[in-house]
């Protein structure tokens, strides 16, 4: 439920309708997880696995982000309003709304697309072993 209202309210938020089609995605996913869970019981014993599940290995990067979000907001709603009506000259309003969510949406996916591209620990020592545990 928290992916998909946080869903919603970043991609509001840094204006990203481009990718609403995740919204119904992660909703179907919820459902027809919990419809395959239902049909397993009594025939097998039931785990509750969460979606991410490896959490608490990263709080530090989930504060690091919640930390961003927080800046963003006290420059967006703080300071460029009240830079704005020092240096109307500026249009300082204008650019943060057109390119600072773009560069801010940018950087978010070159940094995962990196991440991705680099991989997990785990998987970099079992490159010789096949992919077998």
């Amino acid at each position: 439920m928290l992916l998909f209202l946080g869903s919603i309210y970043v991609m509001d938020l840094l204006r990203l309708t481009l990718l609403f089609f995740l919204i119904p995605v992660i909703w179907f996913y919820s459902l027809f997880d919990g419809l395959q869970l239902v049909s397993r019981h009594g025939r097998e014993p039931l785990q509750d696995k969460p979606v991410i599940e490896g959490f608490l290995n990263h709080q530090g990067w989930l504060g690091a982000a919640l930390m961003c979000l927080g800046l963003y907001y006290i420059v967006v709603n703080v300071a460029v309003p009240a830079l704005e009506i020092r240096f109307p000259e500026w249009r300082l309003e204008y650019r943060v709304n057109e390119y600072f969510r773009t560069i801010i949406v940018s950087v978010l996916l070159i940094g995962g697309g990196l991440k991705l591209m680099a991989g997990s620990k785990n998987n970099k020592g079992r490159k010789g072993t096949g992919g077998h545990s």
